[in-house]
Order: structure tokens, then C-alpha cells, then sequence
């Protein structure tokens, strides 16, 4: 076709996805597929929360990760509920739980592919079918669809979020304003930190529809901003009603580690970057190439409120007022979460792209799908997608068995020794995912994302108070964990009268990682030290 894309041939668009969704496809049989044990090292520790979490309240009516020590409101709800009432429903057992687990994620992430694939075939433009693809064929993707965590259900929310915001410059503005606000409480459930999406789609819509269009495509897009307030307004009700506390004691940590390290965009910017590709310099120079061209392109075509004004330019204008609303409230979702991770940049991990992923996507496709090659922006846009396009495919052919955490197999190794040795007293871990999951349900967590006891210890640096009280005989977890003196102080355990008391008992073979070994680690009574922490251990 021609026109104001880029020229292709009919089958060139559904070519592209139907690639994509092979490439999608089989690396997601192969994580099903594969032996429990290499699920261990492909899902974060953060996912074996929420399936001990879902366990417990399913049997006990607590939300709990260590059999009533402690509760917990550190979890987004629709995924704990999700896998609580699951688990209720269908009593899986321990290994059969995280293959359940998984299959939601992949079931809830189905969605937001359907809804790529529909746009982009519709479209049928090639620049979006590459950015597609290039989506699809990460690994980030690859991995948070299996992941057994909230991101699927957030891609999928947001997706269909910016599917309904397009309606907003038309008619029928009771019943989308209903939808939006749905959407919006939903959104807020699956992640807390969602209605920056319909603020900004909100905000869009009074920048770009108000003049011509009057108030009511505001009040239709603010709908959905009071769906997301009184998701999270149910969120803090909840809360209150299972933990006394309003606010997740979750977040309460991570402010106190931002308050320690400052703020930076470098962690959430590099999981952009791995949307596009591997971790190169290659990769970030296109990606830092990219986006720009896409906000000026996006900028200069939302300015054009009329077709005629630009009839003349070297680009052809956006022709209907939806895509102008949902670019600039794509650019300003995409720009709000990078400042809100940027933050607080210790907590972002892999699944922080939830929020980023469809706002991003139709921050680049809409410009690109109107660009000409015949222009500079053009060419240069259509050249970087089609580098990154090849690049990805041809990392997407080669094998991903390689677990993205492989120490992991250590904490599920010490898992099943704790479950034998039964040790007197409570065993306490900073990373108590794995641990706790396959222990049974007794690791008490001491980062204070799954214990709501945590929080004022470690502001006032006395977790050791905290492990005396409840009390916790025994830590394990990474030597990193006792020797960082970054994680020493962001655990209010900083000092030498709380360090020298653990007795190093036994280490688990531990593939070589920047964590350093697991170990069991004796926590000896207040007042009496340990001189040597490097003598040889042996079982208790």
C-alpha cells in the first residue's frame, strides 16, 4: 500500500507478527514445559511471595508468608487473588502451584498481545509491525509472561485502557466513561502505581480536545481517574482490615531506601533498553536515538490541530484527534513512570516495564506509522527499527534455557534442608521467596516486604531488637546480604554488635554471583560474638 507509511507489500505486516508469535511462543512452551527445577532460576524470588502468600490466606484466611509470625499487606491484590482463590479451588500441590502460577501470567498477558497484533495488522504499517515484533522478541517479555508476578495483568489493563481512551474526541461518553472507570479500578488493584495512565490520558485530553471538543471528553477521560483513586482507595481499606495499617508496609520500605540511596534513572532506563535488546552500547544508542525522534515527530504533529496547516510540510499530519490524545497521553505515562522509578531506583527490578510497555510501544508506533522514508526523521526511524528488529531476531533464535537467576537453585536447595533439619526456634531471610515457599511457609522475611513488623526496626536501625523479640535463631541467606554495607544500613542492621553474633553453620553450593554463597548462619544470643566468621561450618 501507499500512503503516509511506509510502503509494503500486503503480507509484509501479518508476516511480521505471525513471527513474532511463533518466537513468543516457543520459548514460553519451553518455560512450561520444562522441569521444576529449572523454573527455579527463571522466576524471581518476589513470585514465590505471592504464591505463599495466596497459599496461606487459602488455607488460613491470613495473608501471611510465615505461618502467622507476621501479616502482610506488601502484595498487589488481583494476582493474590487470583492465585489464592485458585489454590482454594484446585488444592495444587507445592510444584503443581508455581506451574499454576505461571500459566495465569500467561494467560493474563493474552490481551495485551492480541491487542498489538490487532492494531499493528490493522495499521498495516511496517515501522509498527517492527516495533512489535522487536517488543515481543525480548527477553524481558519473554520472561515477565511466565513470571508468575502482576506484570501480565498490568500490560493487559493498560492496553486496554488506551484501546478505550480512543473513543474519548467521540460520542457515547456515559458508556466509556463506565468503561474507563472499571478499567481504571482494575488497574489500580493489579498495581498500585497505575492511575499515572489515566492522569495522563487525562491530561492529554484537556490539552488536546478540550478547545474543539468542549469538557465532555474531559470528564469522560477524569472517569477514569476516579476509577483508579478508588482502586486505590479500596487498597488502603483493605489494608486496614487484615493488617490495621492503611498504607503497605512495602512501600513504606522502599521510601526509607530512597531516602538512602537518591535518585537516579539508570535502573528503570536500562529495562527500557531491554525491551529493544540485550544490555549493548548498540542497543541503548538506537533506543536513545529512537525516542527522541518519536517525541519530536509526536510533538510537532499534536501542535498541528488542523489537517490543512501542515498539507504542505514534509510530513502528513495525524487525521483524527484520537491518535493526537492517545500519543500525548502515551508521552506523558512513558515520561511519569521513568521519573517515578527514577525515584526510587533500588526497588526496580524486571517487572517494572508493566506500566511502561504499552504507553511506550504507541509513544513510537504512532509517529512512525505516519513517517515517510522520503524524510530525514523517516529514514533514520525506519533504519534504527530495523536494526533493532534484526538484532533482536537473531538473539531471539538462540536457545533461552539460561536461567535469568541461577543462583536461585541454592536458596531451593537450602528450602529442602530446612524442611528436614526442623531447627528450634525461627529462621529469618532478607530474600525469603524460595526459601520460604518450599520450606513450608515458616522463613520469616526481614526486608520488611512481606512482614508489616519490619518497617519502624529498620528506620530506626533495630532489626536486631526485632529478631531477639520474635524470636529468630537462625538467618539464612547471601553473604552479600552481612558484607554490603549498602544492604547493611538499607536493613537497619548497621553495626558490629548485631554482625558478630552470626555463627556461619552451613553453606549450599552456590553457582559464582555477585550474591556471593548462601549460608546458615547461627544467630547467637546478645552479648556473645563470633570472632571468625570464615571458620569452616558444619551442619547443626
Amino acid at each position: 500500500m501507499r500512503g503516509s507509511g511506509t510502503y509494503v507489500s500486503r503480507a509484509a505486516v501479518p508476516g511480521l507478527v505471525a513471527v513474532g508469535a511463533v518466537a513468543v511462543a516457543i520459548p514460553l512452551l519451553g518455560h512450561l514445559a520444562g522441569s521444576p527445577l529449572s523454573r527455579i532460576g527463571l522466576l524471581p524470588d518476589d513470585a514465590f511471595y505471592y504464591l505463599g502468600l495466596a497459599r496461606s490466606f487459602a488455607v488460613d484466611g491470613v495473608w501471611s508468608f510465615d505461618s502467622g509470625v507476621s501479616t502482610t499487606s506488601g502484595f498487589h491484590p488481583l494476582h493474590a487473588y487470583v492465585l489464592a482463590a485458585l489454590y482454594a479451588a484446585l488444592q495444587p500441590g507445592t510444584e503443581a502451584f508455581v506451574l499454576l502460577g505461571m500459566l495465569v501470567t500467561v494467560a493474563a498477558g493474552l490481551p495485551a498481545l492480541a491487542l498489538g497484533t490487532s492494531y499493528t495488522i490493522r495499521t498495516n504499517r511496517i515501522a509498527p509491525a517492527m516495533l512489535f515484533l522487536i517488543l515481543m522478541l525480548s527477553r524481558n517479555v519473554s520472561m515477565n509472561l511466565v513470571s508468575a508476578m502482576e506484570w501480565s495483568w498490568v500490560v493487559s489493563l493498560a492496553g486496554v485502557y488506551l484501546m478505550l481512551s480512543g473513543g474519548i474526541a467521540g460520542g457515547r461518553h456515559r458508556r466509556l466513561a463506565v468503561a474507563l472507570f472499571c478499567c481504571g479500578l482494575a488497574g489500580s488493584l493489579a498495581r498500585a502505581d497505575f492511575g499515572l495512565l489515566p492522569a495522563s490520558i487525562l491530561a492529554a485530553a484537556w490539552l488536546c480536545l478540550r478547545a474543539e471538543h468542549g469538557w465532555k471528553p474531559v470528564l469522560c477521560a477524569a472517569s477514569g481517574v476516579a476509577g483508579a483513586a478508588s482502586g486505590v482507595l479500596l487498597l488502603f481499606v483493605h489494608n486496614f482490615a487484615f493488617t490495621g495499617e492503611a498504607v503497605q508496609s512495602s512501600a513504606r520500605m522502599k521510601q526509607l531506601w530512597m531516602e538512602q540511596y537518591g535518585p537516579t534513572a539508570r535502573p528503570i532506563m536500562n529495562q527500557v533498553f531491554a525491551l529493544f535488546g540485550d544490555k549493548t552500547l548498540v542497543t541503548e544508542t538506537l533506543v536513545s536515538a529512537l525516542i527522541p525522534i518519536s517525541i519530536w515527530v509526536g510533538v510537532a504533529w499534536v501542535r498541528q490541530r488542523r489537517q490543512g496547516t501542515a498539507e504542505n510540510s514534509g510530513a502528513t499530519p495525524w487525521r483524527d484527534d484520537a491518535s493526537r490524545l492517545l500519543w500525548t497521553g502515551s508521552a506523558l505515562s512513558t515520561a511519569g513512570y521513568i521519573v517515578l522509578y527514577a525515584l526510587n531506583p533500588v526497588s526496580v527490578q524486571l517487572w517494572y516495564t508493566a506500566n511502561l510497555v504499552a504507553p511506550l510501544f504507541l509513544m513510537i508506533a504512532l509517529p512512525a506509522a505516519h513517517l515517510r522514508t522520503r524524510t530525514p526523521l523517516g529514514t533514520a526511524a525506519i533504519a534504527i527499527l530495523g536494526l533493532l528488529c534484526a538484532r533482536q531476531m537473531l538473539a531471539g533464535s538462540a536457545p533461552r534455557s539460561d536461567p535469568e537467576w541461577p543462583y536461585q537453585r541454592a536458596a531451593y536447595d537450602a528450602a529442602q534442608y530446612l524442611k528436614e533439619a526442623k531447627l528450634p526456634g525461627h529462621v529469618g531471610s532478607w530474600n525469603a521467596g524460595i526459601l520460604g515457599y518450599f520450606e513450608g511457609g515458616h522463613i520469616v522475611n526481614l526486608d520488611g516486604l512481606v512482614n508489616n513488623d519490619i518497617y519502624s526496626y529498620a528506620r530506626e536501625m533495630r532489626l536486631a531488637a526485632y529478631v531477639d523479640a520474635v524470636p529468630i535463631t537462625y538467618i539464612c541467606d547471601f553473604e552479600t546480604m552481612l558484607s554490603n554495607p549498602q544492604k547493611v544500613r538499607r536493613g537497619g542492621y548497621d553495626g558490629p554488635a548485631f554482625l558478630s553474633r552470626l555463627e556461619p553453620i552451613h553453606y549450599f553450593d552456590t553457582p559464582e554471583s555477585v550474591q556471593g554463597r548462601l549460608v546458615l548462619y547461627r544467630l547467637n544470643p546478645a552479648g556473645q560474638t563470633v570472632q571468625d566468621h570464615g571458620a569452616s561450618a558444619s551442619p547443626p
